[in-house]
């Protein structure tokens, strides 16, 4: 199982702080976007990284967390 989630590192060293993953920078969009959506039902999300330099990011190695919330309800 370990060998088939395995993703590839980078193809060179990096030694600069600008290459890693920038939040900033980085961005998602809502694959098939509604109006609303139901508890339990499945959302699909593209996320673009990028790094401190607004490149793309040429390989994996983040983890990303997703939170859904409502600011109406309490």
């Amino acid at each position: 199982l370990q060998k088939a989630i395995d993703w590839p590192g980078p193809d060179h060293e990096i030694i600069q702080l600008d290459q890693s993953t920038s939040p900033v920078h980085s961005s998602f969009s809502i694959v098939g976007l509604k109006e609303s959506y139901k508890v339990g039902e499945k959302i699909s999300v593209t996320i673009t990284a990028r790094d401190h330099n607004k490149n793309l990011k040429q390989y994996g190695g983040d983890f990303f967390k997703a939170k859904l919330f409502n600011t109406e309800l309490k």
